[in-house]
């Protein structure tokens, strides 16, 4: 594994920006998270029914769902669609998922996913496996345990079915 893995005690937060020169910082689950976290600095947009937010840092990522710094304007409880591209050399993949937010805070919101196609599923789990460098709690779920429903298609509000596009 290239660099060093750094454990954080449960329940606690990490100043953005302390990974730096190849660490990896895992945040081990506590009694109310199922599944680890990982440090993961990358833009995600965000689509809420009434608005959007593009380019947004994502401080951490789980297999349920993601922090994402910033001001924004919503409340607990509102579903959004989220798009994070990952550009490689010879191919882009992009996670798509539809999500709630569950926390606010004065540092930006926590969602957790709700549905998402199996391709952004399998995405979702090679970045986990690819930036932990280690087995995290939970990846290895059968179907049947999921943290959210797995689509064939592209995720969409629930009530509006738009989507992407």
């Amino acid at each position: 594994m290239a660099g060093r893995v750094a454990r954080i005690s449960p329940g606690v937060l990490y100043p953005a920006g302390q990974c730096k020169g190849g660490e990896i910082m895992i945040i081990e689950p506590d009694a109310e998270r199922k599944f680890d976290r990982i440090h993961f600095d990358r833009l995600v947009s965000l689509e809420f029914v009434n608005n959007s937010y593009d380019h947004c840092p994502v401080e951490n990522l789980s297999l349920s769902g993601m922090f994402v710094t910033g001001d924004f304007s919503l409340q607990v409880n509102e579903i959004c669609l989220i798009n994070l591209v990952q550009t490689g050399m010879s191919t882009d993949m992009a996670l798509q998922a539809s999500a709630r937010v569950v926390r606010k805070d004065d540092r930006g919101i926590a969602v957790e996913f709700t549905s998402m196609p199996y391709d952004s599923y399998l995405f979702l789990q090679a970045t986990l496996l690819c930036e932990s460098g280690e087995k995290l709690t939970g990846l290895h779920e059968s179907p049947e345990n999921y943290p959210f429903e797995i689509t064939y298609r592209p995720p969409s509000y629930p009530k509006t079915n738009s989507s992407f596009h």
